[in-house]
């Protein structure tokens, strides 16, 4: 099986793991692409994680390693 259906398999697991959203106590941040699609998406996951901040990459989809690796090394690194 290749790569991508690999991880298209795993939507169902996607979709149960939002039922834990609420209960994270650790830190989180949401890291996503300025170009990336599903803006509501981004939204919802955020509004069930009470604490987690969300980062927007400029410039960058879906892929942010392969779009900006700087700039998502420097958000995880916590130099924002």
């Amino acid at each position: 099986m290749n790569a991508n259906l690999k991880v298209l398999a795993g939507w169902r697991s996607w979709s149960k793991a939002r039922d834990y959203y609420r209960q994270f106590s650790a830190p989180v941040t949401l890291i996503y692409g300025d170009s990336d699609s599903r803006p509501n998406e981004r939204k919802r996951t955020r509004s069930l994680i009470p604490a987690a901040q969300m980062v927007a990459l400029k410039n960058t989809g879906h892929f942010s390693a392969v779009d900006n690796p700087s700039e998502l090394a420097r958000v995880i690194l916590g130099a924002e």
